[in-house]
């Protein structure tokens, strides 16, 4: 067995989409591969790197550098790990360890501060052991479905968004409710005081409550954590009315099951991709690791 270690090219676009539908057991698009890997759009800093043996390409790993804001404030330049698959006959022969040493080592020379991934079940002993990442924190990810239309163009999207705007979402500080404790979640009010720093979140006042949006066809959202339990399908239903009429197609949340908000979304979404770990790794030494996730991604601005 001979393999080489290359960076993804575009002519390797197609054999990386064959891999990760494999892996994933679903379709994977080439324009999704192309908007990471080749563009300048929101997550246009990735970079694939592919295990090759006698030609044909037997593994895939793929990282996306970014601006990290820091809870504090801060801004560090960070590397989120993802794209992961090895075809069935290569696994436990110890190269896809080596294929993401070499990432690890490209992501070093390219001065990142940290690493991190939202990892399954399946890709979280190769951050674990493969990459040396700590466990962090669970997250449980929900979608809630606001249509059963197909997918509309991103250019559609693009124009509902300016022209519903989210006008007059955006606040000039973070909202009270996301920097007081009262919940228990003094760490969660970090969060959302770092998140008025990254380009494309908005604050927008729902129901008399403060929520958290990053707007696209598929919308993150965050409440505040001393929400009332029982204001929360009202919020999450005049949210979704909201975001339907700027093109959003799906609402998702991600908590954990500590959260007062938990047991109701628990209820009325369906799963997305189900439990997710956050897990890291310190590169530059000197980073606070546990609050590296209450930070945020801005991929808009690197």
């Amino acid at each position: 067995m001979s393999l080489t270690i290359v960076p993804g090219v575009p002519d390797r676009l197609p054999d990386m989409a064959r891999l990760l539908s494999s892996a994933l057991q679903r379709e994977i698009p080439l324009r999704r591969l192309r908007r990471k890997y080749l563009s300048d759009g929101d997550a246009g800093r990735g970079q694939a790197h592919l295990l090759i043996d006698g030609g044909r390409a037997v593994g895939v790993a793929g990282y996306t550098l970014c601006r990290y804001v820091l809870p504090d404030g801060a801004v560090v330049t960070a590397a989120q790990y993802g794209d992961f698959a090895l075809l069935p006959e290569y696994r436990g022969t110890g190269v896809f360890g080596d294929l993401c040493q070499n990432i690890h080592q490209t992501i070093c020379e390219r001065g990142a501060a940290f690493s991190f991934a939202l990892t399954s079940e399946g890709s979280r002993a190769v951050m674990t052991r493969a990459l040396n990442h700590q466990p962090m924190q669970d997250l449980h990810c929900f979608d809630i479905p606001l249509t059963s239309r197909s997918h509309l163009p991103v250019r559609v999207l693009d124009r509902a968004r300016r022209s519903f705007g989210w006008r007059g979402a955006a606040v000039e500080r973070a909202p009270s409710a996301f920097r007081t404790a009262d919940s228990g979640h003094a760490e969660r009010g970090d969060r959302f005081v770092s998140a008025r720093r990254v380009a494309g979140i908005r604050f927008l006042e729902i129901e008399g409550h403060d929520v958290m949006i990053r707007p696209g066809s598929v919308s993150n959202v965050a409440l505040p954590g001393d929400i009332d339990p029982a204001a929360v399908p009202g919020v999450l239903d005049a949210l979704g009315r909201r975001a339907r009429r700027a093109g959003t197609r799906v609402l998702r949340l991600m908590l954990t099951n500590d959260e007062p908000a938990f047991a109701h979304v628990d209820r009325i979404a369906g799963p997305a991709p189900g439990q997710l770990t956050y897990c890291a790794r310190d590169i530059s030494t000197g980073l606070d690791m546990a609050r590296l996730r209450f930070g945020f991604a801005d991929y808009e601005n690197f």
